[in-house]
């Protein structure tokens, strides 16, 4: 219960990740698809200063809980909001049963970042990099919009 309760007010996020974001967004826009109490997971966006980093944020469980990655339903959610179409969109996220596979299931690419408790998961057939942290992923993409 008191997992559920925290709401951090201050929380720093991976170093460079806020900086790759921005470069990021200056070229296309970006979404972020999160899972969890949607009071909780939106604390955590605040806490983390990234409130102004996305041009849409889907918060999965205020669509129901049935609808937590990996479901359909807040990946496409993402991309009708930022227009965009899935087989020219890229996820990134660590965790391959829930981030590649719902990405995968709506035509987009993964980037999984091996980090945390699902740092040893094997990759997913099919995703595209797996890299160490978030920053690699954001300049992998980078790259890839040259």
């Amino acid at each position: 219960m008191l997992f559920r309760s925290h709401r951090p007010t201050r929380l720093d996020p991976y170093p460079g990740t806020t900086a790759g974001l921005a470069r990021l967004r200056m070229r296309v826009p970006i979404a972020l698809v999160t899972d969890g109490a949607v009071a909780v997971q939106r604390s955590k966006v605040a806490a983390l200063g990234l409130g102004d980093a996305f041009d849409a944020v889907v918060y999965s469980d205020a669509l129901g809980r049935a609808h937590r990655k990996p479901a359909p339903l807040p990946f496409r959610r993402a991309l009708a909001t930022v227009r965009a179409r899935p087989e020219r969109s890229v996820h990134i996220g660590d965790r391959v049963a829930t981030d590649v596979v719902g990405a995968h299931g709506v035509g987009m690419q993964a980037v999984r970042v091996r980090t945390g408790e699902y740092t040893n998961d094997p990759d997913a057939p099919g995703t595209r990099a797996s890299v160490d942290d978030a920053v690699t992923a954001i300049g992998l993409i980078e790259r890839w919009l040259e």
